[in-house]
């Protein structure tokens, strides 16, 4: 884990509103922090042979939002979970079906994690929008 005057926040990015929030409540956990330096890591899954261009799309659109965060490499919700295991904090997006909590990769949410940093797993019952001009679509 880093030191703790160093802290870092992982947000998992999918597609869809919940990832939106995850990344607004990264941003406003790095406004509110009165002490030390916290980074936020996103990271995000690409098809396979793509891994390079999306990065180059989330780097884009991480600028465009003005959040300051690191894009990594993209890869799925195993590896993603690997290459967060040394962050103060992960912010995961979820999806609800029926009385079911889906983590990103349409499985049970339990089913993803061993024993993890500090972790909040954020569904939103409704649009994100991240800048005023967003369209209602979430694109």
């Amino acid at each position: 884990m880093s030191h703790p005057d160093q802290r870092r926040i992982d947000v998992w990015l999918f597609d869809g509103d919940s990832s939106r929030l995850a990344l607004l409540f990264a941003y406003l956990m790095t406004e509110a922090t009165t002490g030390g330096k916290v980074t936020i890591r996103v990271l995000a899954p690409a098809p396979t042979g793509s891994a390079k261009k999306s990065k180059t799309k989330l780097r884009k659109r991480l600028g465009e939002l003005r959040i300051d965060a690191a894009a990594v490499d993209t890869r799925n919700g195993s590896a993603m979970f690997e290459a967060s295991a040394d962050a103060s904090s992960m912010l995961i997006p979820l999806s609800i079906e029926g009385m079911s909590t889906l983590n990103p990769e349409e499985r049970p949410a339990n089913e993803l994690f061993a024993p993890p940093p500090t972790m909040a797993m954020i569904a939103a019952s409704g649009n994100v929008k991240l800048t005023p001009d967003e369209n209602n679509t979430g694109d």
